[in-house]
């Protein structure tokens, strides 16, 4: 490897981008930016019955909301173009006879049902009989078959040996090529298997190192013998480890939704996704939990990645999102608001909600809430028409604590509070409660109730100042008449 590495992100654009395969691109991103290298996105669309347009569309809106720039792929292009798949399939071809004409390749007329028995074989670990049912046929057999138009796959021949990966992640791995077997890198419809476009691509774009998946590691032997057949230099190779669920499963669909896109849409700010992905299989070597991508590229290293698999957190996740969320300026914090009441279509009092009412509200809210969408659990009362408080919490607040409030009373006293203001607010409530001889809280508890729906919101004076004066004392009346003190407490 020279001193500028280039290293890629290759996805198959058959779905969202799932969060490992996030991690695999941060990876590969921080390495090229920590090196002063180049970071290459190729996106692997050779499978016609799965890959779309639109989920690679949606793989690069999300690396793009990550802030993983690319210096060579889709939208920039580079000298190694082009970088899909799909438009590389004259390579792919030219490598296969270049194999086929120095014997390290021949020509299978088995179909698809034949090769799957090869394949379960070699699982039982009969390779004698598995080698036979490769036995090649002789040039006028094949010849025949080839005028008559039979469809044929390409198979690597695999010579007898071993195949060592010096892998940077994981060591030393040894792999008997016996083991391996003769196997198919172009399909009988034309299409080159992975193993094989993979490393005539990565050859083409003088991809060096290769970071991936550990569940890539048992293809490594096979590109490895591919690079040597077709005179290419073998690059570095590392492995990290899996990302396993709360179950010690890998995070898959069963663990639920695991995609940026997901996660995004859920309010995960994408500077706390990065920051998280980065701890998972990596650490800087002390108890920092914070980083900047510009910190991540200053400290990241590939022998501070561990071998061994990283367990996805979510609740970690959410509270390190609240963490980010917190330490935004209020400013910030409500554009993010504004946005998601936008995307969410929610209007106060029938009218849109500007930019700086959100802002007024998210710093109401402040460092409660640990998603953008929590927003609604402290403020959603300010977007509701009426408020019905659960039966629970009128027990909790009215009849558990034995103490009655006349809210109609409290109603007429802030109807008559000028000008309106916090301080005017929490005078009206303190003179109440002197003159009803209760403690403040024994007032500020089902007034909360009654104006939020409740036992628990953003400061009581602040969020009735912001609800305003006419929904305010009509809430506290609707509830106060509804919930009038008994005439043994009143």
């Amino acid at each position: 490897m020279g001193s500028s590495p280039r290293v890629r992100f290759a996805p198959s654009p058959t779905g969202s981008l799932h969060v490992g395969g996030a991690r695999t691109a941060l990876f590969n991103w921080l390495y090229a930016r920590a090196k002063g290298g180049s970071f290459v996105l190729r996106i692997e669309d050779t499978d016609a019955e799965r890959s779309t347009g639109e989920s690679a569309a949606s793989i690069i809106r999300d690396l793009e909301a990550l802030g993983l720039s690319w210096d060579e792929g889709p939208g920039c292009g580079g000298e190694c173009g082009p970088y899909f798949q799909s438009e590389r399939l004259e390579l792919y071809r030219a490598a296969a006879e270049r194999l086929l004409a120095d014997g390290k390749a021949y020509r299978s007329f088995q179909t698809e049902e034949e090769r799957a028995l090869v394949r379960q074989a070699r699982e039982r670990g009969e390779s004698a009989e598995a080698e036979a049912r490769y036995t090649e046929l002789d040039r006028d057999e094949e010849a025949r078959r080839m005028d008559a138009g039979e469809p044929f796959a390409v198979v690597f021949r695999v010579e007898p040996g071993e195949t060592v990966v010096h892998d940077l992640v994981r060591g030393e791995v040894r792999f008997r090529n016996e083991d391996l077997g003769d196997f198919v890198i172009v399909k009988s419809d034309g299409r080159a298997s992975y193993n094989f476009a993979v490393v005539v691509d990565d050859a083409a774009m003088r991809i060096d190192p290769v970071l991936r998946g550990e569940d890539h590691l048992s293809n490594t032997p096979r590109q490895i013998l591919l690079y040597r057949a077709l005179g290419y230099a073998v690059p570095q190779f590392g492995h990290v480890s899996m990302i396993l669920g709360p179950d010690k499963t890998r995070l898959s669909k069963r663990h639920g939704s695991v995609s940026v896109q997901h996660f995004l849409a859920a309010g995960i700010v994408p500077e706390a996704l990065v920051n998280y992905l980065a701890l998972l299989g990596w650490g800087a070597g002390d108890d920092r939990e914070f980083f900047t991508l510009e910190e991540l590229v200053g400290a990241f290293s590939l022998d501070r990645v561990a071998r061994t698999a990283a367990t996805f957190d979510p609740a970690k996740l959410e509270w390190m999102n609240g963490r980010y969320l917190a330490d935004l300026p209020d400013e910030q914090r409500g554009e993010l608001v504004h946005a998601f009441l936008q995307s969410r279509g929610l209007r106060e009092m029938g009218q849109e909600v500007s930019p700086a009412r959100a802002r007024e509200l998210a710093a109401l809210v402040g460092d409660r809430m640990k998603t953008v969408p929590m927003f609604l659990d402290y403020a959603g009362f300010f977007f509701e028409e009426s408020i019905t408080p659960s039966a629970e919490d009128i027990e909790g607040v009215l009849v558990k604590r034995a103490v009655h409030t006349d809210l109609c009373a409290l109603a007429r006293r802030l109807d008559a509070v000028e000008p309106w203001n916090d301080a005017g607010v929490e005078t009206a409530f303190r003179d109440f409660a002197e003159e009803s001889e209760l403690k403040l809280r024994d007032i500020v508890g089902p007034a909360r109730l009654a104006v939020s729906g409740k036992r628990q919101s953003p400061g009581m004076f602040e969020s009735i100042t912001l609800l305003g004066k006419e929904r305010s004392v009509s809430r506290l009346c609707a509830f106060g008449t509804a919930h009038p003190p008994r005439a043994d407490e009143s």
